[in-house]
């Protein structure tokens, strides 16, 4: 048996021994080939491609990637660029770079190179960040790239080969940022903050971008079943959106200079009927400042209280098109056989509505359009703008066309036919006191089927001794015209047998009241 102090000193001179080793192995001390390797080309200023050795040989460290990054003196980069390819990184975890105080102050390109997670929160990159057809996770487990409040003063990158989660949130990129997902990744990048945004995702990825802000903006989304693009309260320059598959893109609440959104098609078997019902674009309560243009064909758009201040350009095929209390000043809408949008409330100053095979819009399509939309308040500016431009008698036949389609509304409902009936009365005998025309017919109706209901002198009674000669045309007209003395109706009335004479003089000359001061200010509404 070895004494106490004896087993003391064997152990304390094995743990000196192994030292150095694991230093090597997991400290900052460049033992792998990998490691040394990378050293080598990094003092030279040169790339360094470790894709033709072993997984073993190609292994980087955590620790030894960390000094690399934070503790290696600029002056000993040549380029400050740093660019790997094919390296195994291994777990890279630091979830709170303001501790250490440091930027970092290279580029860094990892091209082709696997990572089984990297978490960089906080990290500060003085130029660029850039993972090309990067791996994350191992075997089938999804990797994860943590990026949250970082700041890269230049251009970031993207490229991934497997699905990954990737987190920005709260990150700050100056350049640009490209993110390319393969099918089932995900992107969360809340409240970014970049220059310029491009992102791609494949079905079935999802990329939230709740509270981004950039200068401009373009998403794409691809493949068979449904993509996910979420972002609300964003702020954005200049946004495209183009979907090249089925997707779902929430956009409420958004803000942006020009907005477009093209495309979100479902075309493949593999979307069955709940993936279609999803297809949707929403636009409420967003805000353009200039143009928006939505060329769609989905299942539905939720776009009310939107508003754009300039021009607001639809190309929509739809199932459900809702833009209730929008307000626009051109907007421009392209007609599909079945799609009546609900246009409540909205608003604008031009309206122009052409079929989805023509170029051209036309008044007649117009009103059709308002009357599919079933919207009152589209009726009266649609009125307004055709007034504006002179053109009073297309705006007297979107009236009419306002008036039936309301009148519509009070047949569906018993408590209601009063009121349709009224409407009648006053569309085809006041002619809604907008046209003379109806009044002016209906009076000469009354003049003659008076004439001939007084035309024998044997049926009337005079009122004086010595009365004028009776003239039934006269006493029809004299008696139908208010305030008019013609010296026939005064002097004469009729017998009171038959009764029916008597009653029907009466409504004749109520009609008269009616009828005739309608017809003037018909008249002179027209001529103003």
């Amino acid at each position: 048996m070895l004494s106490n102090r004896r087993y003391a000193v064997i152990c304390i001179t094995i743990l000196l021994a192994i030292a150095p080793i694991a230093a090597g192995r997991n400290g900052v001390g460049r033992t792998t080939l990998a490691e040394q390797r990378l050293m080598k080309a990094v003092h030279a200023g040169e790339s360094i491609d470790l894709s033709k050795l072993s997984d073993r040989q190609r292994t980087i460290g955590s620790e030894f990637l960390k000094h690399l990054m934070f503790e290696t003196p600029e002056s000993q980069v040549p380029g400050k660029q740093i660019y790997i390819k094919g390296a195994i990184i291994e777990l890279f975890v630091l979830e709170n770079a303001r501790a250490l105080g440091k930027p970092v102050p290279f580029e860094f390109v990892f091209d082709s190179c696997s990572f089984s997670n990297f978490e960089c929160k906080h990290c500060h990159f003085q130029r660029g960040l850039r993972f090309v057809r990067g791996t994350f996770g191992m075997g089938q487990v999804q990797g994860e790239l943590d990026l949250d409040d970082a700041q890269i003063d230049e251009h970031f990158e993207i490229d991934g080969t497997n699905n990954v989660f990737a987190s920005l949130i709260g990150a700050r990129v100056a350049g640009s940022m490209g993110v390319y997902m393969p099918a089932g990744t995900s992107l969360v990048a809340t409240n970014l903050k970049a220059d310029r945004v491009h992102v791609e995702i494949t079905a079935p990825g999802t990329a939230l971008l709740d509270g981004a802000k950039a200068d401009s903006m373009t998403l794409g989304t691809s493949g068979d079943t449904l993509s996910s693009v979420d972002m609300h309260d964003a702020i954005v320059d200049s946004l495209l959106v183009v979907a090249r598959g089925p997707s779902k893109i929430d956009a409420s609440r958004l803000t942006a200079k020009m907005a477009m959104f093209s495309g979100i098609f479902w075309v493949s078997k593999k979307c069955d009927a709940s993936c279609v019902q999803e297809t949707m674009l929403n636009l409420t309560h967003s805000t353009i400042e200039r143009t928006l243009t939505v060329t769609i064909r989905a299942d539905t758009l939720n776009a009310d209280n939107l508003v754009v201040k300039e021009s607001g350009k639809f190309n929509v095929n739809v199932k459900t098109a809702n833009l209730d209390y929008s307000a626009f000043n051109d907007f421009e809408w392209r007609v599909y056989p079945d799609v009546s949008p609900d246009i409540q409330g909205v608003s604008f100053r031009t309206l122009s509505v052409s079929e989805s095979n023509s170029q051209r819009s036309s008044i007649s399509e117009t009103v059709n359009f308002l009357r599919r939309a079933d919207s009152i308040s589209a009726f009266v500016a649609f009125q307004n703008q055709l007034k504006a431009i002179g053109e009073n008698a297309e705006a007297e036949t979107a009236y009419i066309a306002m008036r039936e389609k309301m009148r519509e509304r009070e047949w569906k409902n018993w408590f209601g036919w009063p009121f349709g009936v009224i409407d009648l009365f006053q569309q085809y005998v006041l002619g809604f006191g907008h046209s003379p025309v109806p009044p002016l017919m209906w009076s000469l109706a009354f003049v003659v089927f008076g004439a001939f209901a007084f035309r024998r002198k044997n049926h009337m009674e005079p009122r004086v001794e010595s009365p004028s000669d009776f003239s039934g045309s006269w006493y029809s007209l004299e008696l139908f015209l208010p305030i008019v003395d013609l010296g026939v109706a005064k002097e004469w009335r009729p017998r009171s047998d038959p009764k029916w004479r008597v009653v029907y003089a009466r409504a004749h000359q109520l009609a008269g009241w009616v009828l005739i001061p309608v017809a003037l200010a018909a008249i002179t509404g027209v001529v103003k």
